[in-house]
């Protein structure tokens, strides 16, 4: 049995801090996946953070996905969809993670404007 089934977890709501942690110029805009350092961010001993995305993209359909950095099957585990351009999508979503302060995106070519923000993590 997995140790996390049946622990009790806490979470941290993350107080303060900008509007977003990164957006449009500091993500790569290329479909390909890459490395989000969370470290400045989440505990080292963080199990799961928690984003608040915006997405708008000028044509349909646009992404950001998310999933952990050592995953066997390249799977996304969460996505945010932009399907009624020009309008803003707005997600919060929980990542697991499997490194410690990283995470995997991926996010389409043509975005409008992107924002991602840890709302907080789960101990």
């Amino acid at each position: 049995m997995s140790p996390e089934i049946g622990a009790q977890r806490q979470f941290i709501e993350r107080r303060g801090g900008p509007a977003y942690d990164w957006n449009q110029t500091t993500l790569t805009l290329d479909a390909a996946p890459h490395s989000l350092d969370l470290s400045s961010i989440v505990p080292v001993n963080a199990l799961w953070v928690k984003f608040l995305v915006t997405l708008t993209a000028p044509t349909n359909p646009r992404s950001i996905s998310f999933r952990p950095t050592t995953a066997v099957v390249p799977l996304w585990a969460d996505s945010v969809f932009s399907f009624n351009a020009p309008l803003s999508s707005t997600a919060e979503i929980f990542l697991k993670l499997s490194s410690p302060q990283l995470a995997a995106y991926a996010v389409s070519s043509q975005i409008t404007l992107i924002t991602l923000r840890v709302l907080g993590w789960m101990l």
